[in-house]
């Protein structure tokens, strides 16, 4: 049989027709096949399963807060009995709230499957992509389409939880928020595609969270939030399930909304930016915006050389922060850094003066603290741990790629958290003295790598001149993907071979993905 499942999409009266709504056609293409149907919707994260009640051609669940319905051409006793039957002709299935179709379900499913398709290549006609890769790009921005929130504009982190990091030693985590952190990197991927939709409802979910901006009196801006500005995002462990390949615990909500993270603090303003420089957008940056974003700003410059908790390491919330950290700090001076640009552009010259001498001041406090002579590199906390996010150094323009410090901290990067073609988060040995690793020769034992880590890699490699080698590495993250194109970001690296793990798929992955095809392509003009 030939399965063909859709979510229907299309333009209607004017507006995104996304009804919440499964399709799904069975299609006999050889012999005479038969199947068995298994429908068995729950709620409460498995705490129940709903009572039924059944129509001529539709059963219907009554869930506690709603009731979902299934509308078929197949024999509903053999739906609801779980029978195995002869597939005679297609078979049409369609899942939705409890409300009835004005057709049959074979002519909804193909009225709303031709729309769908015509929907996406609209969606992919208006997309700019690199002469190279250009299958995986789209592949990436429609994964990208796919994980926005369009009510607010949020985009979430993952679409699943706890799945585990790695097959042993492993965390689990409920990702499915907006970190403001990933929105940085989102907006600048979705400008890239030229996809101004998308980066507008974004950055209208990032000032609705500047305007609300310490309403309730904390100080703080949160690193994460819900998809509909929800803040408070308690976390919990669901028991009752057993978790993926029985690895629990399975939770629901994410503590990190508790975590002390400046680095958010730079998110905000470097995602916001565009606002006042990108012509196209209908909503341009005013008054209002910037003095919001200078309260970030105010924030950042008092903050930047305090200790928070690691951007990228679930930490006990219980524990006060206790080390500076880079990435952070560097954000920080970002956030004041762009300030200075927006003022110059909105004609505030003593404003913009201001932020730029605050900038250069905490710029040279940076250069001073995350540097470590003994290590000959930038290191990513106050304790001398070293991270893969040194190599967002000039990404965020904090320096030259080709500033001899930097080359030496990405030279340090290679030896420590490269392991074959793929690039660690954090280090695994950074407790024991640095020696050299072979970078050819996979780990027996398994090392949990990061796809995000590997394609940053990836980039500051090709911008140093490792052209070649940077398209060999970023050809190896494309084929662990699977057969959609989808990655996660958590990748486990052994000599018995590599294997995804972590929540799917993960839209900073898929980002990074965009960003590298774009800055290893060769370029339309001198293709052919």
């Amino acid at each position: 049989v030939e399965v063909t499942d859709m979510a229907p999409r299309f333009q209607r009266f004017e507006r995104t027709f996304r009804p919440v709504m499964i399709m799904r056609q069975v299609k006999a293409i050889k012999g005479r096949p038969r199947i068995r149907l298994r429908l068995r919707p729950t709620f409460g994260y498995g705490w129940g399963s709903p009572e039924k009640t059944r129509g001529s051609n539709h059963v219907r669940f009554l869930l506690p807060t709603f009731t979902l319905r299934l509308t078929t051409n197949a024999p509903v006793s053999y739906v609801i009995d779980e029978v195995p039957f002869l597939v005679e002709e297609n078979i049409y299935l369609i899942i939705m709230p409890d409300e009835s179709l004005s057709a049959s379900a074979a002519e909804v499913f193909h009225e709303f499957h031709a729309k769908t398709l015509e929907y996406w290549r609209s969606f992919v006609r208006s997309l700019s992509i690199p002469f190279e890769w250009q299958s995986d790009v789209i592949r990436a921005a429609i994964t990208l389409k796919l994980s926005t929130y369009e009510e607010t504009g949020a985009i979430v982190a993952t679409h699943t939880t706890s799945i585990p990091d790695s097959p042993s030693d492993y965390q689990t985590v409920d990702n499915r928020y907006c970190f403001l952190r990933d929105a940085y990197f989102d907006v600048t991927t979705l400008n890239q595609l030229g996809v101004t939709n998308m980066m507008e409802g974004l950055l209208s979910y990032l000032n609705n969270i500047v305007a609300g901006f310490d309403s309730a009196g904390s100080g703080r801006l949160q690193p994460v939030y819900g998809l509909s500005l929800e803040t408070k995002l308690h976390e919990k462990a669901v028991h009752r399930l057993a978790g993926y390949r029985g690895m629990p615990p399975v939770r629901v909500g994410n503590k990190a909304w508790q975590y002390i993270q400046h680095d958010a603090l730079g998110a905000m303003v470097l995602a916001s930016v565009h606002v006042f420089f990108d012509e196209r957008l209908e909503r341009p940056g005013d008054t209002y915006l910037y003095e919001r974003l200078e309260k970030l700003g105010e924030m950042a410059e008092s903050m930047f050389e305090k200790p928070d908790q690691s951007p990228w390491v679930n930490e006990d919330i219980d524990a006060a922060p206790d080390s500076l950290h880079t990435f952070s700090a560097v954000m920080c001076w970002a956030a004041c850094d762009r300030l200075g640009k927006i003022a110059a552009r909105m004609g505030r010259a003593d404003r913009a003066k201001r932020w730029t001498n605050a900038a250069q001041h905490m710029k040279a406090r940076i250069l001073d603290f995350a540097w470590d002579e003994s290590k000959n590199s930038f290191v990513s906390s106050s304790r001398g741990e070293l991270c893969a996010d040194v190599l967002l150094l000039p990404e965020l323009g904090f320096l030259a790629v080709t500033d001899p410090k930097f080359l030496s901290t990405l030279s340090l990067v290679e030896k420590r958290l490269r392991h074959g073609s793929f690039v660690a988060m954090h280090d695994p040995i950074q407790k024991r003295e640095a020696k050299a690793i072979s970078i050819a020769v996979l780990p027996e034992t398994p090392v949990k790598c990061s796809v995000t880590a590997t394609l940053w890699f990836v980039q500051r490699m090709a911008e140093i001149g490792r052209v070649a080698e940077a398209r060999e590495l970023f050809e190896a993250v494309l084929k662990c993907r699977n057969n959609l194109g989808l990655l996660s970001d958590d990748i486990s690296v052994s000599a018995a071979g590599v294997e995804l793990w972590g929540n799917f798929p993960q839209t900073i992955a898929m980002v990074s993905l965009v960003k590298t095809s774009i800055a290893l392509s060769k370029p339309w003009h001198t293709a052919f």
